[in-house]
């Protein structure tokens, strides 16, 4: 299964500018650069892992970077160490466990986030002022964007991982996709 995982902190300036239609499309539009290694107005957590094979994953938080392997044992520590520079760390790291390594759906999220959290399913954007707990002023909101294929073509030379599509991900057998707010306030 490949899953990958766009996420971004919310700025308040630029949603008040820019109105709360949320897409990870023209992201410069809604959210806050976030640190390294992402350097960027959102990031993208990329994991693939082998059905036949789930000891270990393949993943990347910077498709530049490449794909690192690593054990599913230490997935939380592997993503700790690499979001270091993020004050949200754990937040971001038990989430992403939840949703990769746990392949949580919405009802997963609504239920572990209760109150905290809205989630639509099949988009690619999200009206965040939905979101019964939506404050404009909120510094801490993040919107979370999955989706996931289902046994994509990949190549696996010990070290090196390639997925292999020709043009683009609409090649891919997508199983799902949704999005989600969550107040980590």
């Amino acid at each position: 299964m490949f899953i990958k995982v766009f996420f971004g902190k919310i700025n308040p300036a630029k949603i008040s500018e820019n109105g709360t239609n949320v897409s990870f499309w023209d992201s410069e539009n809604y959210f806050s650069k976030l640190a390294d290694p992402i350097d960027w107005e959102h990031g993208v957590l990329q994991y693939y892992c082998d059905e036949n094979d789930n000891d270990f994953f393949w993943w990347t938080l910077n498709e530049n970077l490449g794909f690192k392997k690593a054990s599913q044992e230490d997935f939380s520590k592997t993503l700790n160490k690499s979001l270091n520079k993020f004050k949200e760390k754990s937040f971001l790291t038990d989430l992403f466990e939840n949703v990769c390594v746990n392949v949580a759906d919405p009802f997963d999220i609504e239920d572990d986030y209760s109150e905290s959290s809205f989630c639509v399913e099949d988009t690619s954007t999200l009206d965040i002022s939905e979101y019964s707990n939506y404050d404009e002023e909120s510094k801490n909101l993040w919107v979370f964007e999955v989706t996931r294929y289902e046994n994509p073509p990949v190549e696996i030379n010990g070290d090196e991982f390639e997925i292999k599509c020709e043009n683009n991900e609409d090649e891919l057998a997508m199983n799902c996709r949704f999005m989600f707010c969550i107040d980590n306030s």
